[in-house]
């Protein structure tokens, strides 16, 4: 997958890998953060992963934008970093909810086909984060 590479003011990029979310554009992400990450490259002070994008800010008195682009393509161009295997995590779930009936209503559903499709496959997290 080639990536779009773009400037974000004077001392960032931004490498996209994607204009929405796919499991392709995301992976893509994932292991270039990876590979920016382990190259240590000259000039980047931080790699900052998205869902398909990655930010790298970096001293432009150390890199330009132009070296840097390159050095960029260069990671995206080579193979795959072989990917460790994911973490299994069992989240406890109620089904309790005040909206459980309109919501199951609105997909013509019973309560129980409801809930075992919730928890028929394992679902691949992208993100996690916190609100106050």
């Amino acid at each position: 997958m080639t990536p779009l590479i773009l400037p974000l003011g004077d001392q960032a990029m931004l490498i996209r890998f994607g204009d929405r979310l796919t499991d392709e554009a995301n992976l893509a992400a994932i292991d270039f953060s990876r590979r920016a990450d382990a190259a240590a490259l000259q000039g980047v002070v931080e790699v900052v992963p998205n869902l398909v994008s990655v930010l790298l800010r970096y001293e432009p008195a150390t890199i330009s934008f132009e070296r840097l682009a390159g050095e960029v393509r260069l990671l995206v161009s080579g193979e795959p970093q072989q990917q460790g295997q994911p973490r299994e995590v069992l989240v406890q779930v109620a089904f309790d909810g005040e909206d459980l009936h309109e919501v199951v209503g609105l997909l013509h559903l019973s309560v129980d086909a409801f809930i075992s499709a919730h928890n028929g496959l394992p679902l691949r997290v992208l993100a996690t984060g916190f609100a106050p």
